[in-house]
């Protein structure tokens, strides 16, 4: 939620001035997912940016091949290599978001932050018959 209320105080103020906004709005917001989301599959990750994933990727991709007494030795590099794959997708789709309708580029996250947040709200059991 307090990522939600810093997207759209910096979305209301972006308008107004870019520069400030950009950087200072968006760097509590780029902390608050860092330390939220720090672990996949009890392996240390980054949310917010590709070089320590992509890192994990080319290190669980040499130990498989390596002959790691792992029982399934491509996970790792499977599930980091799928993180690298969905940020370069969202950050390809948010750059052509934001050339389109730099005004309100900042809507998709908020919107997209808010359906998560409200489904978190509602349980685990919401959605199950």
């Amino acid at each position: 939620m307090i990522e939600i209320v810093f997207l759209f105080i910096v979305a209301i103020v972006h308008n107004r001035r870019p520069g400030f906004a950009g950087t200072l709005g968006i760097s509590p917001v780029a902390a608050f997912q860092m330390v939220s989301f720090p672990r996949v599959e009890g392996w240390s990750y980054n949310s917010v940016m590709v070089t320590s994933n992509f890192r994990q990727t080319i290190e669980g991709l040499f130990a498989a091949i390596a002959e790691n007494a792992d029982a399934r030795p491509l996970r790792r590099p499977y599930v980091f290599g799928t993180i690298c794959i969905a940020f370069g997708t969202g950050a390809a789709i948010g750059a052509s978001a934001t050339e389109i309708s730099r005004a309100y580029s900042l809507a998709i996250p908020v919107t997209l932050l808010t359906i998560v947040w409200l489904r978190c709200e509602r349980g685990p059991s919401a959605g199950r018959g």
